[in-house]
């Protein structure tokens, strides 16, 4: 049986507990984006079909199936795949209760105005780590968190974000090569398509006009949307962070440079957590990985057992020199 995290459903899982595959809350609009490429596809081919040489035909069809598949398996891979989803904390084992609902209205733990604010999710009961949001839809958080696709129905954040832009450029170049494969023999019956013609095929030539305008026009879109990502990606900037304009004053203490920064993104990333809801036992040392994959931090924790009061000085980023990031529960 499934089991939940947040609105998410976890479909498989290793051996040892880590999620291999999720599945977003809104999992229709995954149904809903396959829908419309099956069909695109379909009218694709109807139209490659008209053309006169049989070599064309089957070397179009040939093409068009290879990109269908292309951009069906980067839908639903990018759709089932582990966005980077964060343990949630157990209260009654991690939080005192008298301390519960002062945590309950902490926001942000750093007030140092030259530091990085960590802040804690009030719903997950976790300091979140630098660049990780809590998403309503989801109803969890997720490391370096991008933004919520609705087409995908979950999130794009740390895991799947090399997906996620797979999928866009392959829906792009896919959209705009069915387009010109569809060009010439619409061209050619265009006299019969639009002089009153009625015959079956002429009318799904008329349906493939302006669904071919629409496809020609997203894959534009799509190709355009590839090269913003690419260039996020290039100065290690997170969607969510670009249209914030969060680093606009301020250099971003997580870009390394293009060529390092590329390299990153390219790279494989650690697996899943291997526990869905941390119950305690390994939250230091989970978090601790978590804030070294940022920027290779060394965490050192200094924690008061007669106060609720805890701080945690957290060393300089490599590359960051800008002040130590704390963590304050107040």
């Amino acid at each position: 049986m499934p089991q939940r995290i947040g609105r998410m459903k976890a479909l498989s899982a290793s051996p040892n507990g880590a999620i291999l595959r999720v599945l977003g809350p809104d999992w229709w609009m995954t149904l809903l984006a396959s829908l419309i490429i099956i069909v695109g596809f379909i009218l694709t081919v109807i139209v490659i079909l008209s053309y006169d040489s049989f070599i064309i035909k089957t070397c179009c069809i040939l093409f068009a199936t290879l990109f269908f598949f292309a951009i069906i398996w980067s839908l639903l891979s990018l759709a089932t795949t582990d966005p980077g989803i964060i343990p949630r904390s157990d209260k009654r084992v991690t939080i005192k209760t008298e301390f519960y609902m002062t945590l309950k209205d902490v926001e942000t733990f750093d007030k140092d105005a030259d530091g990085i604010d960590l802040k804690i999710c009030r719903t997950c009961m976790i300091v979140r780590p630098p660049r990780s949001f809590h998403c309503s839809k989801c109803n969890t958080c997720i490391e370096m968190h991008d933004h919520h696709c609705p087409w995908v129905g979950q999130c794009v954040g740390l895991r799947n974000n090399k997906k996620f832009f797979v999928f866009l450029l392959t829906t792009g170049i896919g959209s705009l090569c069915g387009s010109m494969l569809c060009l010439p023999p619409l061209i050619e019956r265009s006299d019969a398509i639009f002089l009153g013609d009625t015959s079956l095929q002429d009318t799904v030539f008329k349906v493939a006009i302006f669904t071919g305008m629409f496809t020609f026009s997203m894959g534009c879109t799509l190709i355009v949307f590839s090269i913003c990502h690419l260039l996020q990606v290039s100065k290690n900037l997170t969607t969510n962070e670009s249209i914030r304009e969060i680093y606009q004053d301020t250099p971003n203490p997580f870009n390394k440079g293009c060529s390092e920064n590329m390299h990153l993104f390219w790279s494989v990333y650690p697996k899943s957590p291997s526990n869905l809801v941390d119950k305690g036992e390994n939250s230091n040392e989970y978090y601790s990985k978590i804030l070294q994959r940022y920027g290779e931090v060394h965490a050192r924790a200094t924690q008061d057992q007669q106060s609720t009061r805890q701080q945690v000085d957290l060393e300089d980023f490599r590359n960051y020199r800008y002040g130590p990031i704390r963590l304050y529960e107040d």
